[in-house]
């Protein structure tokens, strides 16, 4: 996946950051399976990547910079707040989606409001496919299904898109 990520995106400032999201979002990934957990030291690289990458394009003066740091910041806490406002009313959604969705969040709308649309439909769209499979093999309605390797995947889709 790092070499299509490679070749696909070239060397870009977006590449470290996807890098440690192909990373960390394996990982993730796996952990949300087996332990139903997305714990903070699996997340914080790709935030720490991202913070550094972004923090050095502002710093360098690249083109429109600072204009994908506000960006994404405010992408960070529109996404953030909606899905807290889901942990909270029980929806199956815990703290560590909310922490997750938010880096990628801000990782996304950092490369481009196109790449946090894509984001978000891509995950709503393999959220719905993963429920539909789950509750089709269960016959169980109150399954619930693990938000991060949705998430993990529409972040990564979204990137190289």
């Amino acid at each position: 996946m790092a070499a299509v990520a490679t070749a696909r995106l070239g060397l870009v400032p977006l590449l470290p950051v996807a890098l440690a999201t192909i990373a960390a979002g394996t990982a993730l990934t796996i952990s949300d399976l087996r332990a139903r957990r997305l714990p903070d030291w699996l997340i914080a690289p790709i935030l720490i990547v991202w913070m550094a990458t972004a923090t050095a394009t502002v710093v360098l003066r690249m083109p429109d910079a600072l204009t994908a740091l506000v960006r994404a910041i405010i992408a960070t806490a529109a996404v953030s707040v909606a899905v807290l406002s889901l942990a909270l009313i029980r929806s199956g959604f815990g703290f560590g989606d909310v922490k997750l969705s938010g880096t990628l969040a801000a990782v996304t709308a950092w490369a481009g409001i196109e790449h946090l649309i894509m984001l978000i439909a891509a995950f709503a769209g393999l959220s719905l496919i993963a429920a539909t499979l789950t509750w089709a093999r269960t016959r169980n309605l109150h399954t619930t299904i693990p938000a991060g390797p949705a998430l993990c995947a529409a972040a990564i889709i979204a990137i190289l898109i």
